[in-house]
């Protein structure tokens, strides 16, 4: 049986309560451990294998994994070529304070209980804005806690935010998606990607229509165009209380081009038309 190594909060800084690091590395494997702290790694290169909780996953450049206080890993490496990864450590407070400002619809629950970290694959651009980010850290004055503290909270809201609560972020359970699904989702449910309708839905898959419509099926339930009409169904309600915006101009904002149909679809949801519906519960 391999023995486990348990890491203490020493690697966290007690005046900041977290530590970055740029890790570089050649053939030396880690030692499987786990530890008191959280962390976010980035991977910047191919060739590592990940040993985590029992299983082993190989990681591809660009990698954002976060690791909970109860998951025991290691790496290894598949290559003599030199890897590297970014590291970022913090402390339970850190993030016991985000995911209370963030609230339960974070998905908090979910991301500290899943089988395996959350861990999503970022583009070009999402690795050198993650990059920058560490720079910056790394130009504050090591005197100057307070800005160091709160440049580290903002990058940890930004990266939750951006990257790991669009993989739980649903009112359908789609724990088990597939990461490509997930992300298809959480990309959905910005209006210039719902607004343009069911086919860009399905070009922004990469997937084949009939495939894409049996998993957006099998994982929420619901056809394609249902799954595009209800999005733009809680925009048009969301925006006739928020705005003045006249009612056939949200219509068509968030996509929908035949007014009369979409009429019907909104009554059918809320149980009144839309002019109704904004006076019922629009308050001073």
């Amino acid at each position: 049986m391999q023995q486990i190594f348990y890491e203490t909060v020493g690697p966290v800084s007690q005046k900041t309560g977290f530590c970055y690091r740029t890790v570089y590395v050649h053939d030396e494997n880690s030692k499987l451990h786990s530890h008191d702290f959280y962390e976010i790694f980035l991977t910047l290169s191919d060739h590592i294998i990940h040993n985590i909780n029992g299983a082993k996953e190989a990681l591809k450049q660009g990698t954002l994994v976060f690791i909970r206080k109860e998951d025991t890993h290691c790496y290894e490496y598949t290559s003599n070529k030199s890897v590297s990864f970014i590291n970022l450590s913090f402390d339970n407070d850190i993030l016991m304070e985000l995911f209370s400002y963030l609230t339960d619809g974070c998905g908090s629950s979910e991301l500290l209980s899943s089988p395996f970290p959350p861990s999503v694959i970022l583009g070009d651009g999402d690795i050198q804005w993650f990059i920058k980010q560490i720079e910056m850290l790394n130009a504050t004055s090591s005197s100057d806690i307070p800005l160091l503290k709160y440049r580290c909270r903002l990058l940890l809201l930004k990266v939750f935010t951006r990257y790991f609560v669009p993989l739980v972020e649903s009112e359908n359970d789609d724990s088990h998606a597939p990461l490509w699904l997930s992300k298809l989702n959480a990309d959905m449910q910005k209006l210039e990607n719902f607004s343009q309708g069911p086919q860009y839905m399905v070009e922004m898959s990469g997937k084949c229509r009939a495939y894409l419509g049996r998993m957006i099926k099998q994982y929420y339930g619901k056809t394609i165009p249902d799954y595009i009409n209800d999005l733009r169904l809680n925009y048009w309600a969301n925006s006739l209380l928020t705005s003045d915006t006249p009612i056939i101009d949200i219509c068509y904002e968030c996509g929908f081009e035949n007014v009369g149909w979409a009429y019907t679809l909104f009554k059918k949801k809320y149980g009144m038309s839309p002019l109704k519906y904004r006076k019922n519960n629009y308050k001073e």
